[in-house]
């Protein structure tokens, strides 16, 4: 019971971090476009 709660929570953790570094990866890729648009204006 407890290993099965343990092994939730690290899958839970998991997919957060995935979920963050997505987020994270699309803000940077975001702003990589945004810059060179402001740069040229």
């Amino acid at each position: 019971m407890v290993s099965y709660l343990v092994s939730a929570l690290g899958i839970a953790g998991e997919a957060f971090r995935y979920q963050q570094s997505r987020m994270g990866i699309a803000a940077l890729a975001l702003l990589m476009a945004y810059r060179p648009a402001r740069l040229r204006s």
